[in-house]
């Protein structure tokens, strides 16, 4: 299944707006996830939030998706935002020793 952008809030302001990732985060799914990323308006709109509340598992392909796109919003001089991470997807990170950097880079959303 193809990630579509989604309007998390009402009125179609840019900050309620996030980027679903998909349930599975890995080598199978995250050239398509990166494509669609890259096609989203979010990414050129300097605030990209990516919905992690679905993400049930992710190895580290995904985790190399994310950090390469946070990359790219944050030298852009943007914000990057992972919203509602489940336990697998942090645990992936803290894993990697990448516990802090996602810490830096999550939101409560709600």
């Amino acid at each position: 299944m193809q990630p579509t952008l989604e309007n998390a809030g009402s009125g179609g302001e840019a900050e309620s707006a996030m980027f679903p990732l998909p349930a599975m985060l890995t080598m199978d799914t995250v050239s398509e996830t990166a494509a669609a990323i890259k096609q989203s308006p979010l990414l050129k709109s300097g605030m990209l939030m990516l919905d992690a509340s679905k993400t049930e598992l992710i190895n580290s392909a995904g985790v190399q998706l994310l950090i390469s796109a946070a990359k790219s919003v944050e030298q852009s001089g943007g914000l990057f935002l992972i919203v509602q991470p489940q336990a697998p997807l942090s645990q992936a990170f803290k894993d990697l020793g990448l516990g802090a950097w996602l810490t830096q880079r999550e939101a409560s959303h709600g």
